[in-house]
């Protein structure tokens, strides 16, 4: 099994999500991510592209999280 990698710009264009909403969802388990420097200060993350297909959010939840995220809710 191939597994496809996307940045974090390119998953959060698909998504419609700034990058601290996908960052909240990797945290949360939510995406599945693979992290390319583990032990550095800075996590350099890639996002597993079947994970964004099977996520199972409809676009209305994930704009809902994203203003959420933004609001400070």
């Amino acid at each position: 099994m191939s597994s496809s990698f996307l940045t974090i710009s390119e998953a959060c264009a698909n998504l419609k999500v700034c990058r601290n909403t996908l960052r909240t969802m990797i945290r949360d388990g939510r995406i599945r991510a693979v992290n390319l420097r583990p032990g550095a200060r800075r996590p350099t993350w890639r996002i597993i592209a079947e994970s964004i297909i099977n996520q199972g959010l409809e676009e209305e939840t994930t704009l809902m999280l994203d203003i959420r995220k933004r609001a400070g809710l």
